[in-house]
């Protein structure tokens, strides 16, 4: 065990009804930083985008740490370089309800390169 890093499961941010989990980390010498993955499964799932800013918003009342949230958000329409709506998006309000909790907790994209080989087509 290392005590430079004590973590712990802030489960009084997570929802019931969403699939996220949250920890804190506390750095010797440091702020705490919150970590949180993320799954939205269904591309019209309201619930989780809930649960996501509320959880957000309890975040940013107890202090001003670092959080690093990650996940698959299901976004088909999102464009993550311009933060904007693409042509034809799948549920626009949803999609544009994300790009508000983003912005008004100030969280900014880091990754920029896919993370998954391209999908393979069976023929």
């Amino acid at each position: 065990m290392n005590k430079n890093y004590v973590s712990s499961r802030e489960d009084d941010i997570e929802r019931d009804n969403a699939e996220m989990v949250w920890v804190k980390i506390n750095i010797k010498g440091c702020k705490y930083m919150y970590i949180s993955g993320c799954y939205r499964a269904k591309v019209d799932d309201a619930e989780t985008l809930d649960a996501l800013d509320a959880a957000l918003q309890r975040l940013c009342g107890r202090n001003n740490s670092p959080i690093l949230l990650a996940g698959d958000f299901n976004l088909p329409g999102w464009d993550w370089a311009n933060k904007t709506l693409k042509q034809n998006c799948p549920y626009p309000s949803l999609h544009n309800k994300f790009g508000d909790i983003i912005s008004d907790h100030g969280l900014t994209q880091t990754v920029d390169a896919h993370t998954r080989l391209d999908i393979i087509h069976l023929t």
